[in-house]
């Protein structure tokens, strides 16, 4: 009750153009002040959560600061850590510093010049801060500065002396609403993740991913996307049914009425094919019993074997997209995803758990916790994935046949991908097989080996883990999980 009435009160205190979210936090309540108070060519600073770059509940502050700005600059730390990719002395998120240099307010132009800086580390003394302003400074206002939309060479080096500190890379003009450029090592990834978003790879040199033929869309053009968990199994806040289900978990029923996928279990999502993890009890509820039932049957409804991981945790996860061996309902971790014609599940799941694939969730996803991309139901929608429709019916053939013999496979997390040989089949498959691209591509040394060593070496992907996993075969299933393997853990010394 205490909340909803600071809520109440903080709306007030905006109005019809408050750019403020509840969602998005007090953070974005300064943000809507400091631009009220923002004369014409006046600069605003502020440190904002990483979260304010991509997150949807940010999209008013993004759309405004694009709207007033005549240059804005982007500042993030590539750390491993969360408190090393953070700008407060205080904070356990990953954070960015935004610079807003306002336009007249009288001139309407275009988008305004963005620049995104990613150093390596945030300036340990004042001398150094003093010496990267000195750099940069010099970088943005005298010399040519790489740009997102141009080529695979990266981000424009930022030296101090003979050491890099960092990349910076101009996004003008690329009409984004989210700032993905942030806390990327390596632009050259952030170069090739946002020409496939926009469905363009046309720039891509032979080294780096040479198939600018590729037909790339999102999710949400080809797909639905099921109900967000407080639809299922939550409740209002007086205590009464907002979902019509109860999650009964492990499920009770060797054939329950209403399966369900809805938390992680990061040892059994080693392969394809996850098994479900619960299932839902219909609520009763006195006058409201028809109600559920209606209510029930549209949640049904959205059951699928196909689930999105929304809340990807790059360094102990191994899967994307996971299929259920029987239609199952989403839930908080793994919502569904509706397509409309089920056989093209296959070669999405594919494209989903590829190199590519995890390339595209790690751009658009929100990484303000080491480690961990996530992404909400709305979210979803805006991952670039391959276009379904453009694949003929044999390739869709192709996939379905694919992804059955993979199914067998066990995946490392994606920390490891560099070193995955099941990874690199399926990319080997996926490209080769189904699409048609040439071998050369996943072999020894080609592009998509490059790909896996850049993604593995990001420090958003990595999290800074010591560890790695091994997977031990068995003569027996593992009383335990079932599994014909176990894991074990070994320390590496290359973090």
């Amino acid at each position: 009750e205490e909340q909803t009435q600071m809520s109440a009160q903080l709306s007030g205190l905006s109005d019809e153009d408050g750019i403020g979210h509840g969602n998005a936090g007090l953070a974005s309540y300064f943000v809507d002040l400091a631009v009220r108070k923002l004369n014409d060519r006046g600069v605003l600073a502020i440190v904002l959560p990483l979260s304010a770059a991509s997150g949807t509940s940010w999209d008013a502050v993004r759309s405004k600061i694009e709207e007033i700005a005549d240059q804005m600059i982007v500042v993030s730390i590539a750390g491993a850590g969360s408190y090393d990719a953070a700008f407060s002395a205080d904070t356990g998120i990953a954070e960015i510093l935004l610079i807003v240099h306002r336009k007249i307010s009288s001139i309407h132009s275009t988008q305004p010049k963005s620049l995104f800086i990613s150093l390596r580390s945030r300036p340990g003394t004042i001398d150094i801060a003093d010496a990267t302003i000195r750099v940069l400074t010099d970088l943005i206002y005298h010399q040519h500065i790489n740009h997102l939309d141009v080529g695979m060479g990266g981000g424009t080096p930022i030296y101090i002396g003979d050491d890099i500190i960092g990349e910076i890379i101009d996004a003008s003009n690329t009409n984004g609403r989210q700032w993905h450029p942030v806390g990327i090592l390596d632009g050259t990834l952030a170069q090739l993740a946002h020409q496939m978003s926009i469905g363009s790879i046309a720039h891509a040199s032979s080294r780096f991913i040479p198939f600018s033929d590729l037909a790339i869309n999102t999710i949400g053009a080809q797909a639905e996307i099921g109900p967000v968990h407080r639809d299922i199994t939550g409740k209002n806040p007086d205590g009464s049914p907002r979902g019509p289900f109860d999650r009964i978990m492990p499920q009770t029923s060797t054939a329950p009425t209403y399966p369900m996928l809805s938390n992680h279990s990061a040892k059994l999502e080693r392969q394809l094919v996850v098994p479900i993890d619960s299932e839902g009890r219909m609520r009763t509820s006195e006058g409201r019993t028809e109600e559920m039932m209606l209510r029930a049957e549209e949640i049904w409804n959205t059951a699928t074997r196909a689930h999105y991981n929304a809340d990807l945790r790059f360094n102990s996860q191994s899967i994307i997209m996971a299929m259920t061996n029987d239609t199952a309902i989403g839930g908080t971790a793994w919502p569904s995803i509706i397509l409309t014609d089920s056989k093209q599940e296959f070669l999405l799941s594919l494209w989903c758990n590829s190199s590519l694939g995890l390339l595209c969730h790690w751009w658009v996803a929100n990484k303000s916790q080491s480690g961990r991309g996530r992404l909400s139901v709305t979210g979803i929608p805006h991952v670039p994935t391959l276009n379904l429709g453009a694949a003929t019916p044999e390739q869709h053939m192709t996939a379905k046949r694919v992804f059955e013999e993979l199914s067998s496979l066990r995946f490392l997390p994606f920390d490891q991908i560099d070193e995955d040989p099941a990874r690199a089949e399926l990319d080997r498959r996926l490209l080769v097989e189904v699409l048609g691209l040439p071998e050369e591509l996943c072999g020894p040394g080609g592009a998509m080996e490059l790909l896996r060593r850049k993604l593995a070496a990001e420090p958003q992907i990595h999290g800074g883990k010591k560890t790695r996993i091994i997977f031990e075969d068995l003569d027996e299933p593992d009383p335990r999980t079932g599994l014909m393997w176990r894991e074990r853990t070994e320390r590496r010394d290359d973090r």
